[in-house]
């Protein structure tokens, strides 16, 4: 399966749609989620991976379910003493 992927670097959000959808075309519950968006590269689910921290089969299904994949990567910061 082929998909398309899409970030926003500054918010940490990614979007996985199948390849050559037009993302502007999604029935999203968020329509503000893809402002920022933009694409990365086109993933070969056979050969290529995902981000860490994406699981490849749940990927998949919501692809093939809704019509796309989103999620946002936390970052956390912490003080260490020493």
């Amino acid at each position: 399966m082929q998909l398309d992927m899409y970030r926003d670097a500054v918010y940490g959000k990614y979007l996985i749609v199948e390849q050559r959808k037009d993302i502007k075309t999604l029935s999203i519950d968020d329509p503000d989620f893809i402002k920022g968006m933009e694409w990365i590269r086109t993933i070969d689910m056979d050969f290529d991976e995902l981000p860490t921290g994406l699981d490849p089969v749940k990927v998949i299904e919501l692809v093939k379910l809704q019509g796309y994949f989103k999620a946002v990567q936390n970052s956390y910061i912490r003080e260490v003493e020493g």
